[in-house]
């Protein structure tokens, strides 16, 4: 059977709370390319999908993805993910 100290186990719950909050609230714009998929997380808005072609906006920035056979899978307000081989990404300055 395991025992923490009191001190000990303030901080390890303190730690996964922190880690939990962080997770949570993360507003960091990410995208990760996988095995043909294409999570994009805390976009600002969609402009555009097409089976070959998606764009969208981050603040001031326009992420143009090329590929083929792009589906969408999940759209949620702040995520999507495409499903499909991407050709080429370009970010675009506006």
């Amino acid at each position: 059977m395991l025992f923490f100290y009191h001190k000990t186990y303030n901080l390890l719950v303190n730690n996964m709370l922190d880690r939990l909050n962080n997770y949570i609230d993360d507003k960091k714009f990410k995208l990760i390319y996988e095995d043909n998929l294409i999570d994009i997380i805390n976009y600002t808005r969609l402009i555009t999908i097409e089976n070959n072609y998606v764009s969208l906006y981050i603040n001031n920035k326009k992420i143009i993805i090329k590929g083929k056979e792009l589906i969408l899978k999940k759209l949620l307000d702040n995520e999507l993910l495409l499903n499909g081989e991407v050709t080429s990404l370009e970010v675009v300055n506006d």
